[in-house]
């Protein structure tokens, strides 16, 4: 106890005074963090903290090469602490290079993974994995994509808090605390102290990076930091508990691993990139609801600390308390989500569509088997009274009320030849010509060669026309070669559209053109 109380004083001390250092040299360097539209900050701040951080966390151990302690021995023949720090090196210095120029974000996650097999091969992996009243799963095989898993959700947890003052770096120094105590408690000392080293060093850094922050942490540090949370972790996972192996510190580490796993979720479902930034963590969020900045820091650090809480009295829970305890996070955790807004683009509504349209995408749904059905037999039209069948029976499944074929070459006129431009009413000095994209097909002297109306189909006097929804879809091939349009017309009052309609009518467009192609294929070798 006295080395962890010893390790922890020194790198306080050495953090409280190098920070400063570290920002002014910042400063001179041009190495500040630019104010922009996602950041909250309003002047240049440096933004290298992690350097003092890095600094204060390893010169606390240099005390122990002149004083032979248990500790040194330790360190000495644990081999797993060398490819520790060297990891931690690794993304350090990514985290630093990124800082001072910026990185593209798959150079930087496979950095972080060469970094995450640096530790895995030094002996650092997850074996096991359970939950509360149920056998441990030995990973085998597995243990390398759940170790490099594990690293890199911790690694960008934290960088990804890093969104206000003093956040990342309390939320990281509390989960230290928990994970010290779970350590002394099961009498792992030497992950026990470098767990202490590295709290001082945020501690005596917090000081400077609370808000209103004159330092901020930047990817070097928010990097490592992570990087060590994740690694040490797994060194002090608490063998007496084995069925919640892992379980701990996932609870200690809820509020980044939350943030992480729902920024993917979230950017996959609206189609965003993975790696581009948004203002819509949970920080964020709490913002938006009106909390200041320093509330929604506070706040954080109190649902960390609760969590941190839970973590430990799970050490002694029985499974049955121990399931019940992981139950009510699961519950927070949902509730917590929802008051944040983040549900709202979720509801079961919404989720059944997005289920619809994967079944019809990936053509499970029996209406798209149908319509694909129609398709071949629309395509494979010998003629075109064949051709205007399919077209009925495909206006008719996909719910519209009158179709149109209007095809070029036949019965021209001086105002079908150019159906896109036509003279307008005359009345007195009023004279104009319709512009193209305002005109209408059916704005031509002669009808269509081809027209149907569903029979139930009713042409009210009146505004009906208000409520009518009309689509023109030119038969184009290969952008030269006009067949004609085809118009369909659907009553809006009766019913909408379903969402897979105008998808299908594009392919009904397709099959069209493709049978009308044949068609003039055919009879042009004929009369050749």
């Amino acid at each position: 106890m006295t080395s962890i109380i010893a390790i922890f004083s020194l790198s306080l001390i050495i953090a409280l005074i190098i920070t400063p250092m570290v920002a002014r040299t910042a400063v001179k360097c041009g190495l500040v963090d630019i104010p922009t539209v996602r950041k909250v900050h309003s002047k240049p701040i440096p933004r290298v903290g992690g350097v003092a951080i890095y600094i204060s966390f390893y010169c606390a151990f240099i005390p122990l090469i002149f004083y032979r302690t248990r500790i040194l021995e330790l360190l000495i023949h644990e081999q797993r602490m060398i490819y520790l720090a060297a990891g931690a090196g690794v993304v350090f210095g990514l985290g630093l290079w990124d800082d001072a120029r910026s990185i593209r974000p798959e150079l930087k996650l496979g950095i972080q993974i060469v970094a995450a097999l640096i530790a895995y091969l030094g002996g650092v992996r997850i074996v096991a994995v359970g939950l509360p009243g149920m056998p441990l799963w030995i990973l085998g095989w597995l243990s390398l994509p759940f170790t490099l898993l594990w690293i890199l959700l911790v690694t960008n947890g934290i960088n990804l808090i890093d969104g206000l003052d003093g956040l990342a770096a309390g939320v990281s120094v509390f989960v230290c605390i928990v994970l010290l105590i779970l350590c002394v408690l099961s009498e792992q000392l030497l992950v026990a102290v470098v767990l202490a080293g590295l709290s001082g060093a945020i501690l005596g850094f917090l000081r400077y990076n609370f808000n209103p922050a004159s330092i901020f942490l930047g990817d070097s540090g928010s990097y490592f930091l992570g990087y060590l949370l994740a690694t040490l972790s797994i060194l002090g996972s608490v063998k007496s508990q084995a069925a919640a192996t892992l379980l701990i510190p996932v609870i200690a580490l809820g509020l980044p691993l939350v943030d992480t796993v729902w920024s993917a979720v979230r950017r996959f479902i609206f189609g965003r990139r993975l790696f581009r930034p948004d203002r819509e963590h949970i920080h964020h969020m709490l913002l938006k609801l009106g909390y200041s900045h320093r509330r929604a820091v506070l706040l954080l650090y109190g649902i960390t600390v609760g969590m941190g809480g839970i973590s430990l009295v799970m050490i002694h829970a029985r499974n049955e308390r121990a399931a019940l305890l992981l139950l009510i996070v699961g519950a927070v955790t949902i509730l917590g989500i929802r008051k944040l807004g983040y549900l709202n683009y979720l509801s079961g509504e919404r989720i059944i569509r997005w289920a619809g349209d994967i079944s019809d995408e990936m053509g499970l749904s029996r209406e798209r088997r149908y319509f694909l059905g129609l398709q071949a037999d629309t395509s494979n039209s010998k003629n075109i009274d064949e051709l205007w069948q399919h077209i009925i029976r495909s206006a008719l499944m996909l719910g519209f009320d009158m179709a149109a074929l209007c095809l070029n070459n036949h019965n021209a006129d001086a105002a079908s030849e150019n159906p896109l431009k036509v003279p307008g009413k005359q009345d007195g000095l009023d004279s104009r010509v319709i512009h193209s994209i305002m005109s209408s097909i059916c704005m031509r002297n002669s009808p269509p060669e081809l027209e149907w109306a569903n029979p139930s189909f009713v042409r009210e006097n009146g505004t009906w026309s208000h409520y009518l929804m009309k689509l023109e879809l030119p038969l184009l091939i290969n952008g030269d070669k006009n067949f004609g349009t085809l118009v369909l017309c659907k009553d809006l009052r009766v019913n909408t559209l379903n969402q897979h309609v105008l998808k299908r009518v594009e392919h009904l467009t397709r099959s069209i053109i493709s049978a009308l192609d044949k068609m003039e294929n055919l009879q042009q070798a004929v009369s050749s």
